[in-house]
């Protein structure tokens, strides 16, 4: 299995690639006001915007740090409802690819159950690497949040509400 290695802080971990659309340099992310803590921002790519989820705040509870070994990763997330979205997740030192097979990986022996995507780990010459499942990394709120039907397309741009802000404007 080939997989993707990165690290956070002292951490090292690791995922599967088949899921990795591409991997971008960090870039500057468009913050959206009010939105959940883990959602780093959102980036064009190609012509659409992408949102960015912060995997350092997701598994650790912090903002990843900017080295310049930071890259988006962006992959395939298929939701709950069977729909296949494109998803960035910022991540430090994402640094190379690594081939392993299952067979090196065992169960921690510790089940968190609020991380379910914490899966099995390695024991590495430069220490262990600990394999995380990307379908399970995002909760339902944060899913709700990015690909909720109401906040796609014309529905979420409300022209009246605009034309008569703008009509409000000029004449004061």
């Amino acid at each position: 299995m080939l997989l993707l290695s990165f690290r956070m802080g002292e951490d090292r971990y690791a995922l599967d690639a088949s899921s990795v659309v591409e991997i971008t340099p960090l870039v500057q992310l468009r913050k959206i006001p009010q939105s959940p803590e883990q959602i780093a921002g959102v980036f064009n790519y190609r012509g659409t915007p992408i949102p960015i989820l912060d995997l350092a705040y997701i598994i650790q509870g912090r903002a990843c740090n900017t080295h310049l070994s930071t890259r988006i990763i962006l992959f395939k997330h298929k939701t709950s409802d069977q729909k296949l979205h494109i998803v960035g997740f910022m991540a430090e030192q994402v640094t190379e690819t690594i081939k392993r097979s299952m067979k090196n990986f065992i169960n921690p022996g510790v089940l968190v159950e609020n991380a379910p995507y914490l899966q099995a780990v390695s024991n590495e010459a430069e220490g262990m690497i600990q394999l995380i499942n990307l379908s399970k990394l995002m909760s339902e709120t944060t899913e709700n949040s990015l690909f909720n039907e109401q906040n796609a397309g014309s529905d979420f741009f409300d022209e009246d509400s605009l034309l008569s802000t703008n009509d409000d404007l000029s004449s004061s």
